[in-house]
């Protein structure tokens, strides 16, 4: 089936528009970080805006960590699931000569279906800290391809947030003194 020489004008059309469109949100993104940055960021940071060095995802951490103030209640969860992995199978069930490398690791995170009350009293906190924002209880289980039958679940609290063109993110550990259980 031959394409017309107007089929080809169509997606030749189609394609600059959507660049454009991308060259929009681009620019849109860029100007709401020029913005953010003359307000709150770091003299530091406002030369090199000005220079035009500053790297976006260093103003959008900033933007984040501006959003997500939460006094340092929480830590954030790390995606670690290497070392925690190896860890835990070297501690708890014995495997002390156990090496897991980052590609050995299987992780299924979800949103949890049940909470401890420690749990829902962190995720009831941060509604409270940061109103506006989505709160999610997440369950991530970890395994190791080479130990099928061990898993590790690690519970965090996920918190989403728009704030101007960016959907901000961060994920916290909800309970670091029992953010671990095995299962068989």
């Amino acid at each position: 089936m031959d394409k017309s020489p107007g089929d080809s004008l169509l997606f030749k059309q189609s394609a600059l528009r959507g660049v454009s469109y991308a060259l929009t949100l681009q620019a849109t993104d860029r100007q709401f970080i020029a913005e953010w940055v003359a307000v709150n960021g770091t003299d530091e940071q406002k030369v090199r805006q000005a220079a035009g060095v500053l790297p976006m995802a260093e103003a959008i951490e900033g933007i984040t960590d501006r959003e997500f103030a939460i006094d340092g209640r929480l830590p954030l969860y790390s995606r670690d699931g290497a070392e925690r992995l190896q860890t835990f199978l070297r501690e708890s069930c014995g495997l002390v000569e156990t090496v897991v490398g980052p590609f050995d690791v299987r992780v299924r995170s979800s949103h949890a279906v049940k909470a401890t009350a420690e749990q829902w009293a962190v995720v009831q906190d941060l509604h409270r800290l940061v109103p506006d924002a989505n709160v999610v209880l997440r369950k991530h289980v970890l395994s190791s391809k080479q130990h099928e039958s061990v898993s590790l679940t690690v519970f965090g609290v996920l918190v989403t947030k728009k704030h101007g063109p960016f959907v901000l993110r961060r994920e916290y550990v909800v309970d670091s003194q029992h953010a671990a259980a095995a299962s068989s």
